[in-house]
């Protein structure tokens, strides 16, 4: 007896309703894997631009009174729980991407024509060359050469992620942290223990 993933079936079903009832959900989406690639764009800059900044830097940036001045000083108060959370936020936008692309990839391009082998390689390697250069190489080469810049510029969208992760980010900081000492303890009592015996 044949039985279907029913809950699979049934949100497959409704995407396509949705998206027959409404001819502008398509450019919905188009437009959500935009906002999507500029959130990864500001993400992966903003990793190597807050963790570049130097103590120089940062005493400039405590005397100045601008907001983004004031938003760098704060995240960096915690830069493990702000890294914790650009992470988090990272996966979870490249998931969406990714889930996005391919359905408009399969929307817009007949792919079925070439075969499942061939369609599943287009479609790897497009997404893939898009989330490498625009959410890896581009942002990161831009921020090394624009550190302060691109602090300033992502300083908001870093600290609305962060507040939004916060409890999640220092739960997985505390976490990493009480392995990280539960292995130097372990490794000390294996020290003490080789210089005893």
């Amino acid at each position: 007896m044949d039985s279907s993933p029913l809950p699979g079936f049934v949100t497959d079903h409704l995407l396509y309703f949705f998206l027959a009832a409404n001819p502008q959900a398509t450019t919905f989406l188009a437009v959500a894997l935009v906002v999507m690639l500029l959130l990864i764009f500001t993400i992966s800059g903003a990793e190597v631009a807050l963790f570049s900044l130097n103590h120089k830097d940062l005493n400039m940036l405590k005397t100045k009174q601008h907001a983004s001045a004031k938003r760098i000083v704060g995240l960096l108060e915690e830069p493990k729980e702000v890294y914790a959370s650009l992470l988090i936020a990272g996966t979870f936008v490249n998931i969406s991407i990714i889930v996005l692309a391919n359905y408009l990839i399969n929307q817009f391009l007949p792919l079925e024509k070439i075969g499942s082998i061939g369609s599943l390689m287009i479609k790897v390697l497009s997404i893939a060359f898009v989330l490498v250069f625009f959410g890896k190489i581009l942002p990161k080469v831009w921020a090394t050469q624009n550190i302060l810049r691109f602090a300033y510029g992502a300083s908001f969208t870093v600290e609305a992620l962060h507040l939004l992760l916060r409890r999640i980010s220092r739960w997985i900081v505390s976490l990493a942290d009480g392995i990280g000492k539960r292995g130097r303890c372990q490794s000390l009592r294996c020290d003490e223990s080789a210089g005893t015996g």
